[in-house]
């Protein structure tokens, strides 16, 4: 589920163990939103129509399009994570989450 706050785009994603994280909705390398709207992410990835590039459902990377092109310095798993948001949750729903800016 996508949540706006103060103008920045933020994913609700149920994890696999049943816990909920939230993370920012901004590819890591174009800044551009990578879904909309509740839903179902397919193959449970999260994926940049624009390069291709494609997370996990708890933020980490799994796929850089010509991953070859880039510098090894510049595509860390850790810099290509996407950035988490301080959420908490209840029975059965989110009550408190953070939007964070920065690293």
């Amino acid at each position: 589920m996508e949540y706006e706050i103060a103008g920045n785009s933020i994913l609700v994603i149920r994890q696999r163990d049943g816990s909920v994280k939230a993370l920012h909705n901004v590819c890591r390398n174009r800044a551009t939103q990578l879904a909309k709207g509740c839903g179902r992410l397919p193959g449970g990835r999260s994926s940049a129509r624009s390069t291709g590039w494609r997370w996990n459902l708890d933020g980490s990377s799994s796929f850089v399009f010509i991953e070859s092109a880039f510098d090894p310095a510049c595509i860390e798993p850790e810099e290509l994570r996407l950035r988490e948001c301080w959420s908490r949750s209840g029975p059965g729903c989110v009550i408190n989450m953070t939007a964070t800016l920065g690293p």
